[in-house]
């Protein structure tokens, strides 16, 4: 994400087992506005917060349960959405 690209964030609050929050994020780029939903925040006992990106779970055709990421990023760009979602539920 260049300089010219905004990130806001509103956490939800979710308290449950080691769920603390949902987070939905707006980016602002030259092209317009994208907003993704449903971020959860985690944390277990004695850990720092962490961020698990959206993600649809289903069932292979071997009966294994699993998660697929529908979000793709570079690792940069993945540091600084993390970096700025945490700073945010850490205001929260």
């Amino acid at each position: 994400m260049n300089e010219q690209n905004s990130i806001n964030v509103d956490i939800r609050p979710h308290e449950k087992g080691q769920l603390k929050a949902f987070a939905d994020v707006t980016i602002s780029t030259g092209v317009g506005e994208m907003t993704i939903l449903s971020f959860r925040i985690i944390q277990k006992d004695g850990n720092p917060p962490w961020v698990a990106y959206p993600a649809i779970n289903y069932t292979n055709k071997a009966g294994e349960p699993k998660e697929q990421q529908v979000i793709l990023l570079v690792p940069s760009n993945r540091r600084k959405l993390t970096q700025a979602i945490l700073a945010k539920f850490q205001e929260s």
